[in-house]
């Protein structure tokens, strides 16, 4: 094994053809990507792929050469070289396992110190498929990092210690229309029920709303901050498998709890078997518009792409399997109350979600449930959880 000291140290594994998966969330690292922009020359012809989070990886590694590429399964408005990105409309599920069967020359990881070994600490989703059959692994040792259950990375080819602060992940404030319709999810969640959770302002609103003593449990890809305040207001279960996920984001509090959680891969937390043996599973995902079929986008914005579908396909499918409910929450209006969510027609080039898998809809004026409905029918009740101001266009335009 090498020890890493300077950017230089790199310049041994990193050629023109080079393949080169780097993690993401907090598996992603700060110093790797400071010694690549300390020298940018080492990314000449080199193809970085990684599943990096808009909003949470915001550095764009094609930017480092002319000739270097991104692959990824996201769009991000912080990938300012779209022409060297190339994006692989995959879930999480299928994106697992297609990195399961590449061959990357090299890995560069971020892992905390473990008694044996390296630990994946609290980034275990994607890295495990992009392990199996890794040239090269470089592993920057982080001691800000929890040791957690999450996998663990065998013996490195290169690996430097360096002790440097994470960063965090703040959803933003929360509007009333967000606080009601987390207030309308809330109705529909049993006692005992898990819990899939995405990022954003409506899951964080959510955790706010619900009430402690339901003995309730989570499995999700992805928690953060939120998720602290509703474990010490007794929200969920006390059980040590009562909460699961792939990645944790968030802050020092949310880290000091990393022994309440477990770290799976993506192949455990998206899998629809694991997820259909889930008993009253309830998936709660953010969409940004649903048309009046049914048929959700959670990509586009102003024909823009921002995002992926990311994991949200893998939980709807799922709660259906297990006999659960998936939930897809919006506010009914975007721009001040100008723009509509609720639309005729989405306003993106593809399709998120489909109606044959949409279940439950959720706005702030409303619960719109669409299993076994008609056309006519499922746009009546989306139609109800419109802004009434925006209700009559809308069934205007329905009719036409």
């Amino acid at each position: 094994m090498r020890i890493l000291q300077t950017a230089n140290d790199l310049a041994h594994w990193f050629r023109p053809g080079v393949e080169v998966f780097v993690a993401g969330c907090l598996g992603e690292s700060a110093l790797f990507i400071e010694w690549l922009k300390a020298r940018p020359d080492l990314a000449d012809g080199v193809r970085f792929t990684g599943i990096l989070i808009p909003g949470v990886n915001r550095f764009d590694y094609a930017s480092l050469h002319p000739e270097a590429r991104l692959r990824t399964i996201f769009a991000s408005p912080d990938w300012r070289t779209p022409a060297r990105h190339e994006c692989l409309p995959l879930g999480y599920r299928d994106a697992f396992a297609w990195l399961s069967q590449q061959r990357f020359d090299v890995v560069l990881v971020q892992g905390a110190p473990d008694s044996h070994g390296l630990s994946l600490s609290v980034a275990a989703d994607f890295t495990p498929a992009a392990l199996k059959h890794a040239g090269a692994v470089l592993v920057h040792r982080n001691g800000f990092l929890p040791i957690t259950d999450a996998p663990k990375i065998r013996a490195p080819d290169g690996r430097t210690d360096c002790d440097l602060p994470l960063p965090g992940y703040d959803a933003g404030a929360v509007n009333d229309s967000t606080k009601k319709t987390a207030l309308n999810i809330a109705r529909l969640i049993e006692p005992a029920s898990t819990l899939q959770l995405g990022l954003g302002k409506m899951q964080s609103a959510l955790l706010e709303t619900l009430p402690p003593g339901r003995d309730l449990r989570l499995h999700s890809g992805m928690v953060s901050t939120p998720l602290v305040n509703a474990i010490d207001r007794g929200v969920f279960s006390g059980a040590r498998d009562a909460l699961t996920c792939g990645v944790a984001l968030g802050d020092a509090r949310l880290l000091a709890l990393s022994e309440r959680l477990r770290f799976r891969s993506v192949d455990h937390t998206h899998d629809p078997r694991t997820l259909a043996a889930i008993s009253r599973f309830v998936s709660i995902n953010s969409v940004l518009e649903v048309d009046l079929y049914g048929q959700a986008n959670a990509e586009y914005l102003d024909g823009v792409a921002i995002s992926g579908c990311g994991g949200l396909v893998d939980f709807v499918r799922g709660a259906r399997l297990s006999g659960g409910i998936s939930v897809l929450a919006l506010n009914a209006t975007a721009a001040g109350g100008t723009h509509s969510r609720i639309v005729p027609r989405l306003s993106g080039p593809t399709v998120s979600v489909s109606r044959h898998d949409v279940d439950v809809v959720v706005t702030e004026f409303g619960i719109a449930r669409l299993t076994g409905t008609t056309g006519n029918e499922r746009a009546e009740r989306l139609i109800a959880i419109a802004a009434p101001h925006h209700q009559a266009a809308l069934r205007e335009a329905w009719h036409r």
